[in-house]
Parts: structure tokens; C-alpha cells; sequence
């Protein structure tokens, strides 16, 4: 059975650690598989976007990128088929992702960064739970991958129960919204000016 019949189940882990270069073979091999490799080498593959995960995360990302240009470009606004290169060798990707220029610099000085993987922590990221994610796993990327590696802003968003997890830095718990029809997402003080409507979420 091959790896993308497998993804029909849910996400995939594989047993065996790769190395990072066997990591980016890999990923080479199946460029239409969205993969992440941890920091102890484990590779996990998550399925494609289903019709309205993937029309949300547009809304999103379609929105963020506006912002951005609205703002005179103070970063950029990254697709979920970006691999950030984090601590200990770990890629990982969010169905959205900002880095402002700040950040960016040191890595976009390299001749090579356009076939590197993005070696910059992101300011800001979403996740998106999808009905085959685990939420208690992807709490854990928000809190040991993301926050841990020194992102600003995090929304893990459940369109499922219809709870959106903000997380923080210095902040111990995620603050939870619930109320979908009336909330507002704000990037606050990383984004300022930057709002999303969970209404929106009914598309």
C-alpha cells in the first residue's frame, strides 16, 4: 500500500528516525505530501486539505497576505507547504505563517536560500485542526514545538468544536474563544491591525 493510500486513515509516523538529509530525500520523492520531521528524527505525514479545511486556510492566508502588503510589507506571509527548519534539526510547517523582515535577514543574506528550508522561527502561526488531527497533538506542536522555539503568537483553531486556542509568549495557558459568530482573532501588538472574524469559518 503505498504512502498516500495510507494517508486515507489519518496522519502517518513513521518508526524509523530519518536523518535530515534522508528527510529531505524524502520529501523530494513526495512533493505532494505535507511532512514534518521532529527533533528526534521522527517523520510524521499529514493528509492533503479536504474542500473546506482548504477554503478556510485561504481565507486565512488570503487575509494575512493583504495585510501584509496593506503594511508596507513588514514580513512575509508563508503557505502550509513551507518547512521551517527549527532546534535540533526539526521542520515543521503551519497552515499559516508570518516572519517579518527582522527575522528574515540573516537567512535571506545566504546566496542558497531559495532551496534551503526556511531556517527562521516564525512570529506568528495557525494550525488548523482538521477532522483527522489529533487535538491533543497539536496542542503539543503549539506548545513544544512552536512556543518553545520562540514563536510570538499561535491560534490553533477547531472549527470542529468551534474553539480557537490563542497562545502566547510568557503566557502559561492558551486563551480559549468559543463564541464563533461574534469573536474576533487580533494579531495584536505582533500584527497590529491584523483581525480575522471566526464567522468567517462558515464558509
Amino acid at each position: 500500500m503505498s504512502v498516500q493510500s495510507l494517508l486515507n486513515f489519518g496522519s502517518l509516523t513513521f518508526d524509523t528516525p530519518m536523518s535530515l538529509s534522508g528527510f529531505e530525500d524524502f520529501c523530494r520523492d513526495y512533493p505532494d505530501l505535507r511532512c514534518e520531521r521532529g527533533p528526534k528524527g521522527y517523520v510524521n505525514v499529514r493528509p492533503l486539505l479536504k474542500h473546506h479545511d482548504s477554503l478556510i486556510v485561504s481565507e486565512i492566508l488570503g487575509r494575512l497576505y493583504i495585510w501584509n502588503q496593506s503594511n508596507s510589507k513588514p514580513g512575509k506571509a508563508y503557505s502550509p507547504s513551507a518547512g521551517f527548519l527549527l532546534a535540533g534539526e526539526e521542520v515543521c510547517c503551519g497552515d499559516a505563517t508570518w516572519v517579518s523582515n527582522e527575522r528574515l535577514a540573516p537567512f535571506l543574506a545566504d546566496p542558497d536560500h531559495k532551496d534551503k528550508w526556511v531556517n527562521v522561527v516564525p512570529e506568528f502561526v495557525v494550525e488548523l485542526r482538521s477532522k483527522s488531527d489529533s487535538l491533543k497533538k497539536l496542542k503539543r506542536k503549539m506548545v513544544n514545538t512552536w512556543m518553545a522555539n520562540g514563536v510570538l503568537l499561535g491560534w490553533l483553531i477547531d472549527p470542529k468544536k468551534e474553539v480557537a486556542y490563542i497562545y502566547r509568549q510568557g503566557q502559561d495557558e492558551p486563551e480559549e474563544v468559543c463564541d464563533f459568530e461574534t469573536s474576533v482573532l487580533s494579531g495584536k501588538e505582533v500584527l497590529p491591525g491584523f483581525v480575522f472574524s471566526l464567522v468567517e469559518l462558515s464558509l
